[in-house]
């Protein structure tokens, strides 16, 4: 009887720090698991209780980071490196998913109108149509990186 409550106790220690490693597990862009960010919370996403804004860099923070090395500020475009995105740095520290206002775009769909016919991905910055101002919906979606 006492061996079958330690082997008890035992498994629902084993199952319970299995669960807290997994939950804390993080990954930033550039070294995501197959299944994309964070895959294991993807069922419990929905409720955007692990979604948060994406960090604000760039002048006068009026800027969002669009991956490690990636700032976009409507004052001065999009930045790739440098200075001005070392912010952005932090969100490989994050075990929360964060979010960027904006409709998805690029060929995959996995980027994000960051400006007026700009889209950005984790790896860079492009041209996008889809992008343009005129041509985007009136409510944006919240987009996932």
């Amino acid at each position: 009887m006492v061996q079958l409550n330690l082997l008890l106790i035992f498994s629902i220690a084993i199952v319970s720090v299995a669960y807290l490693v997994s939950y804390s597990d993080a990954c930033f862009i550039t070294n995501c698991p197959p299944g994309g960010k964070r895959s294991m919370l993807t069922a419990l996403s929905a409720t955007n209780r692990f979604h948060r804004e994406c960090t604000r860099c760039g002048p006068a923070l009026s800027g969002r980071c669009f991956g490690p090395n990636i700032c976009c500020s409507p004052l001065l475009g999009c930045l790739v490196g440098g200075p001005i995105a070392t912010r952005c740095q932090l969100e490989a520290y994050s075990t929360q998913l964060c979010t960027n206002p904006g409709q998805s775009c690029g060929s995959d769909g996995k980027g994000v109108c960051a400006l007026n016919a700009t889209c950005c991905t984790a790896d860079g910055c492009f041209a996008d149509k889809s992008c343009i101002v005129g041509e985007q919906s009136s409510q944006p979606e919240m987009s996932t990186l």
